[in-house]
């Protein structure tokens, strides 16, 4: 009986020294003081060389090159221009081309009246293909929302399904007209779940 005991004391000691160490917790959280001031955090952030929470870029994971940056600015005020130069500069750097091409693809997604210029001023251009075919995979899920499946709609759902069906379909120029891209084979992945 001895011996039970023995063993249950060993193996109560780690759940005795958490609950201690949890009570300690519980303890300095319920009387340490209340949060600092916004006003004061943001202060005290400048002056250690942060940015100001409204100045940050809390978009992108990292900074935007200039050049990219004015092709979105371009974008936003309806013109198209700078995008296509950003593209046709970039040449064949895929990796930096797919990226640029993701930057403007969600940009479209939420407004594509630059987009829809650029195709009718240049019908065939690989580029505005590119674009398009991201810019169909990424409102496929703006529509669907960043939800859990419990919250998202069934409208939400069937307008996701049913432009993700139709990505394919604007992918397929844009592989026809720059055969080496991979750019759009990359959009197929999100695709992949219907």
């Amino acid at each position: 009986m001895t011996v039970l005991l023995w063993i249950l004391g060993i193996l109560a000691l780690p759940v005795v020294i958490a609950a201690v160490w949890f009570t300690g917790v519980f303890l300095k959280e319920l009387f340490s003081p209340s949060p600092p001031d916004p006003d004061e955090t943001a202060i005290a952030a400048e002056q250690r060389g942060l940015l100001p929470p409204e100045r940050q870029d809390t978009e992108h994971a990292a900074p935007v090159p200039a050049a990219w940056s004015a092709a979105l600015e371009g974008a936003r005020g309806g013109d198209w221009q700078p995008a296509a130069a950003l593209l046709d500069a970039n040449g064949r750097d895929w990796e930096r081309r797919s990226s640029i091409v993701s930057l403007l693809g969600t940009f479209a997604a939420q407004e594509d009246g630059w987009l829809t210029d650029w195709e009718a001023a240049r019908p065939g251009d690989p580029d505005a293909a590119v674009v398009r075919a991201q810019s169909t995979v990424y409102l496929a899920w703006e529509l669907r929302g960043a939800q859990r499946a419990g919250s998202t709609t069934r409208e939400q759902f069937d307008g996701f399904h049913r432009t993700l069906a139709a990505a394919p379909e604007d992918k397929a120029p844009a592989a026809e007209l720059n055969p080496q891209e991979p750019t759009p084979e990359r959009g197929e992945v999100w695709v992949c779940i219907i």
